[in-house]
C-alpha cells in the first residue's frame, strides 16, 4: 500500500490511499502503478534481497529494501506522514485586485479544494425569543414545538426538550460554524423540570463540519421536579482555541425517561452563545488541478477573509493551517526607480490616493508570483509621499 497515514495510527485507514503511485524494483521486469486506495501487485524475478522504490511525478516518496521468497508474498508499504497544505501570501489584500497566494504542494494530488470564507465577530445569542428557530437547525419530534413559551430565563420563550411520545433522541443545532480562541466560552440558561436520573442532556462539539460529535459536558436529572429556576452556564473551550467548530445539545434517554407531551417534563434552555468566538460566513469551496500551487483572492468588500486548502488524492484530506488576510483598499504605489547600486538595490516610489501605515518588500523568484516578505530590506522617507527600499541585490522579482 502506498497511503498518508492522516490519524497517526500506524495503519491503512479508508481513504489514506495514494493513488498513481509507480512502484518499481531492480528485481523485476515490471512495473506497477498504485490504485485510487493505494494497493499495487508487483511480481520479482527470484528470491533474494531487492530494493522498492515509490514514485509519484518523479519525486521518490518511500523507498524499502526487502527480502523476497519463492513461497509467499511480501507486503510493502509506502507509509508517509501527511503533511498539510501551508498557505503564504500577503496579510492585507488589496480590494478589488487579484491577490496572489501559493501552498505547499501534496505529492500525489488529484485536485486541491480552496475554501475562503468571512469571518464576522458580531456578538449573537440565541433565545427562540421570537417563537422561530433563528440560526438553529431542529433535530426534535414533530409532537411538540421547539421553541417554548412555558418557562424563560429571560423575555418569554425558551428551548425546550422532552421525549413526547417514545424512546427517541431529541437535540437541536446551533447552524453556525465558529472559530475558536482561547478565550472562547460555551454559554447558555438550563432549568430541568423532571428528568429521570438516567436519561441525560449533553452539550457536544464538532470539529469536522458535523461529520462527528464529541460530547464535553452532561447533566442527569434527579428523578424529582427539578430546578425552580434557570441556572446559567459558562463552559471554557481552551481545548478547542484555533478550531473551527459546531455545536448542539442533544437529551438522551439511555432506555429510561419520562414519556408524554406534559410541559412539567423535560429540559428548557435560554440565551444559548459561544461568547469570544468568530462566525465563518458565506463560505466558498472551489477544486483546482492537482499541478497547482497557488490560487488567487479577488475580494468585492472590504473585511476578514480565511483560506485553507486541502488535497484530494482522490479522497479527501484534511485542510491545513488555515491563512487569515484583511482585504481594505490600498493606496496606488507608483514605482518611479529601480536602480542597482553595488551589491544592492533600490526602488523608489510615489504613494498616490492615501496613506499607509505600514509597507513590506517582497519578492519572487517565480513569474507567477509565490511572493515573501524580504527581510533585509530598510524603507526611507523622501518626503512629498515619496518612499525607497534599499535591499540585497538579486535575480529576484519585487513589488
Amino acid at each position: 500500500m502506498a497511503y498518508y497515514d492522516v490519524n497517526a495510527d500506524g495503519e491503512y485507514s479508508n481513504g489514506e490511499g495514494i493513488g498513481g503511485t509507480t512502484v518499481t524494483s531492480p528485481a523485476s521486469e515490471h512495473y506497477s502503478v498504485t490504485a485510487d486506495a493505494g494497493g499495487y501487485s508487483l511480481p520479482v524475478a527470484a528470491a533474494g534481497s531487492s530494493s522498492v522504490r515509490f514514485e509519484i511525478e518523479g519525486q521518490t516518496l518511500a523507498e524499502a529494501t526487502v527480502t523476497a521468497s519463492n513461497t509467499q508474498n511480501i507486503k510493502v508499504d509506502a507509509r508517509l506522514a501527511y503533511v498539510a497544505p501551508a498557505i503564504t501570501g500577503p496579510v492585507v489584500a488589496s480590494l478589488n485586485q487579484p491577490n496572489i497566494f501559493s501552498f505547499s504542494p501534496v505529492p500525489g494530488a488529484a485536485a486541491y479544494d480552496v475554501k475562503i470564507s468571512g469571518i464576522d465577530s458580531t456578538a449573537w445569542t440565541e433565545g427562540a425569543e421570537t417563537g422561530t428557530l433563528g440560526r438553529v437547525i431542529d433535530g426534535t419530534s414533530s409532537a411538540y414545538s421547539l421553541s417554548s413559551s412555558t418557562h424563560a430565563s429571560s423575555g418569554s420563550r425558551s428551548f425546550y426538550l422532552t421525549f413526547p411520545t417514545d424512546f427517541e433522541d431529541q437535540s437541536f443545532e446551533l447552524d453556525r460554524e465558529l472559530l475558536l480562541s482561547g478565550a472562547s466560552k460555551f454559554e447558555f440558561d438550563c432549568r430541568f423540570r423532571w428528568v429521570t436520573e438516567r436519561t441525560k442532556l449533553y452539550a457536544e462539539i464538532s470539529t469536522n463540519e458535523g461529520a462527528s460529535w464529541t460530547a464535553f459536558w452532561e447533566r442527569a436529572g434527579t428523578g424529582t421536579s427539578g430546578d425552580t429556576a434557570f441556572s446559567h452556564y459558562a463552559l471554557p473551550l481552551t481545548d478547542y482555541a484555533g478550531s473551527t467548530a459546531r455545536f448542539r445539545f442533544r437529551f438522551r434517554h439511555h432506555n429510561n425517561a419520562y414519556i408524554g407531551p406534559e410541559n412539567y417534563l423535560g429540559v428548557y434552555l435560554d440565551n444559548v452563545k459561544v461568547s469570544n468566538s468568530s462566525e465563518i460566513k458565506d463560505a466558498t469551496v472551489t477544486t483546482i488541478a492537482g499541478s497547482s500551487e497557488g490560487f488567487t483572492l479577488q475580494p468585492e468588500k472590504a473585511g476578514i477573509y480565511r483560506m485553507a486548502v486541502r488535497p484530494k488524492i482522490p479522497a479527501t484530506l484534511p485542510y491545513g493551517a488555515p491563512l487569515v488576510a484583511e482585504a481594505r483598499s490600498l493606496p496606488t504605489v507608483v514605482i518611479e526607480e529601480t536602480q542597482p547600486q553595488g551589491d544592492n538595490v533600490s526602488v523608489t516610489f510615489l504613494v498616490e490616493k492615501g496613506l499607509f501605515s505600514t509597507m513590506a518588500l517582497e519578492g519572487s523568484s517565480r513569474a507567477d508570483g509565490g511572493w515573501t516578505k524580504d527581510p533585509s530590506a530598510s524603507l526611507t522617507n523622501l518626503g512629498g509621499g515619496r518612499y525607497r527600499f534599499q535591499t540585497v541585490n538579486s535575480a529576484k522579482g519585487v513589488h
